[in-house]
């Protein structure tokens, strides 16, 4: 946009294009003076162009926020922040929208990682994060900080530095400062959560949260005082509940006459053996099943494990898994919300066939340990679509990591007998044989897109030609493009 040409006065010239296109009508004659060159003498591609630059301009260059009195204060926005990686190259955008409008959020999340592993980041006129998607690589913290610029009234604070410290704590963006601080955690965990003891009671309760969700990195007895302060003081109920689950895991979890009732309660829905074990009483309504449920939900499992006369430790190795499914979930979920990290390992490794246990607990183990997992279970018969679940973007830890032979494995060897039988079904061609392929290809497709995410390079360039050699790429056509997308895209080796 021409520099002459103010955003103000360009939005009001949009109003005689919205008019134009209202009633039907060719809008290119009546543009903002600053465009014309660029809409081109072709009345057709002018009107295709007029679209693009006046959604870019009011979605992307101009903020609308509504002041106190209602009233609408234009904003011209600074310009997107560059990333670090480069974007994709052309050629792999088409195929990116897709999956974008195709995908659900994890998958689109775990897709970013495994892009952000080979050097490269999506194009912004393709996609933009929002503000409070925190599932993404930290690449994207500037671009999350500019989407919650664009609703604000946020300004530029010009930071040259990535460093974070007391000095600059305020030159960064909350998304960015999240991401610093993780850095600074992994590196001097000390230092981390000393600048938080600084800084964080200036901030709002939902920066705040996501703050305090940094000591995770690192938790250690040493962040006691901290998490105790916040746990008692702090002026957010969701902060002060984060506070007290960390507190929970470190073993050091408040107490009172109500939680102690609880868990003696909830141990008489168990006995306990000679030899240390125990078991599940059977219950005989199900307000007695509800009731155990909620005991479980509102007790930490160093707690429940008191109330047994165990030790957590003691808890997580006899603990009687595939007894009672929705049972096993309860417990899995409230380790994940209150074990210390050798105990969610020993669970993980006691539960490793359970597969809804391993899911519930693979946001607190290591990326390696959830590809050991997700590993173990595709070696027994588990579909790729779990092995993402339990472990994701985490088996894109480097430029060239993921599985070498999906269709080795036995969910490929499956996958291939079903893509098979949908080829047989289809060549039958009648109703109700085209019917029983279609359905059958709509499952087939999340398995394929799930390879997709999972596969190094190699293995996906390695599964296309199985599939091209078995002739069923036609079978799946319009199937493969998570698989096409990473067995195409090279590492971007000029970048770290």
């Amino acid at each position: 946009m021409a520099e002459a040409h103010s955003p103000e006065d360009t939005l009001d010239c949009l109003g005689a294009v919205l008019a134009r296109w209202a009633t039907g009508g060719s809008a290119a004659a009546v543009a903002p003076a600053a465009w014309v060159d660029l809409l081109g003498s072709d009345p057709t591609e002018a009107e295709l162009r007029l679209l693009a630059l006046s959604g870019q301009l009011l979605e992307s260059a101009i903020a609308l926020p509504t002041t106190e009195r209602g009233a609408l204060a234009l904003r011209t926005l600074p310009d997107l922040p560059r990333l670090a990686p480069g974007t994709v190259p052309d050629r792999f955008r088409p195929v990116l929208r897709r999956l974008q409008h195709d995908s659900n959020g994890a998958d689109w999340a775990c897709l970013l990682h495994l892009l952000a592993a080979r050097g490269f980041t999506v194009h912004p006129a393709d996609w933009l994060p929002a503000a409070d998607n925190s599932e993404l690589p930290d690449v994207y913290a500037p671009w999350r900080d500019w989407a919650a610029m664009a609703h604000g009234a946020a300004t530029s604070r010009g930071r040259e530095i990535d460093e974070i410290n007391i000095e600059t704590w305020d030159l960064f963006y909350p998304a960015e400062r999240c991401a610093a601080l993780k850095a600074l955690r992994r590196l001097d965990p000390e230092a981390a959560r000393a600048l938080l003891e600084a800084k964080l009671a200036g901030e709002d309760a939902a920066k705040r949260l996501a703050l305090v969700e940094c000591l995770s990195i690192g938790l250690s007895p040493t962040d006691l005082p901290l998490l105790q302060t916040l746990a008692t003081s702090d002026r957010a109920p969701r902060v002060k509940a984060q506070a007290v689950q960390y507190l929970a895991r470190l073993g050091a979890a408040p107490t009172s006459a109500t939680s102690n009732d609880d868990a003696a309660e909830l141990a008489d829905y168990f006995s306990t053996g000679l030899k240390g074990g125990f078991k599940l009483k059977p219950l005989k309504t199900t307000a007695q099943k509800n009731r155990r449920a909620q005991l479980l939900s509102n007790t930490d499992f160093a707690s429940f494990a008191a109330s047994l006369q165990f030790s957590p430790l003691e808890l997580a190795q006899n603990w009687p898994f595939a007894s009672d499914a929705q049972l096993d979930q309860v417990l899995a979920e409230m380790a994940q919300r209150s074990a210390p990290d050798d105990i969610i390992a020993v669970l993980a490794r006691h539960a490793i066939g359970n597969v809804q246990t391993c899911i519930a607990l693979a946001s607190r183990l290591e990326p390696q340990a959830r590809v050991e997992i997700a590993r173990y279970l595709l070696d027994r018969s588990q579909t790729f679509q779990v092995a993402v679940e339990v472990a994701g973007a985490a088996f894109h830890g480097d430029r060239d990591s993921g599985l070498d032979h999906p269709l080795s494995l036995p969910a490929g060897v499956r996958l291939m007998g079903e893509l098979r039988l949908v080829r047989s079904l289809e060549a039958r061609n009648d109703d109700k044989s085209d019917s029983q392929a279609k359905a059958k290809r709509g499952a087939l497709g999340d398995e394929l897109t799930a390879i997709g995410l999972l596969a190094s390079n190699a293995g996906a360039r390695r599964t296309l030609d199985l599939l091209r050699a078995a002739d069923l790429l036609n079978t799946i056509c319009g199937l493969t493009d998570m698989i096409e997308l990473n067995a195409d895209l090279p590492a971007n080796t000029g970048n770290p």
